[in-house]
């Protein structure tokens, strides 16, 4: 008997892609931002309590190909929105970069390039949306 063999078809979860400090990702957002209520819990847990919502949307990592979640920053937000209006932005490769504002500063700033992928390449993982 053959060992069957399977291909994704579509992530229900998707692991939260950090962006580290100085280190440069690749992404291809797929889906505009969206914003979602924070519970008691969550805000407990989180860096800034104050806050009952947070701003996420879905992309790929061009690198691995992985289908991941990103928790959108509001400087990086800002950024792309008064540079790709209207949603502009989705379905579009960027290089992004985060590095630290300073001493004192609670936001991040943002180095983001659009790029394209190169004709004979293709991210690993190539997956669907779910049907509904």
């Amino acid at each position: 008997m053959s060992t069957p063999k399977f291909r994704k078809v579509a992530s229900i979860t998707r692991p939260v892609l950090k962006l580290d400090d100085g280190a440069t990702h690749y992404i291809l957002i797929e889906e505009p931002f969206r914003v979602e209520k924070l519970s008691e819990e969550q805000r407990r847990k989180s860096k800034f309590p104050e806050s009952e919502e947070i701003v996420l949307c879905n992309v790929t990592d061009l690198e691995t190909g992985e289908a991941m979640q990103l928790v959108v920053r509001t400087v990086f937000r800002s950024e792309l929105e008064q540079a790709y209006p209207n949603g502009g932005y989705v379905g579009t490769s960027f290089e992004v970069k985060m590095s630290d504002a300073g001493a004192g500063k609670r936001y991040k700033l943002f180095s983001i390039a659009e790029v394209e992928l190169i004709a004979d390449e293709k991210p690993i993982a190539e997956e669907t949306k779910p049907k509904k």
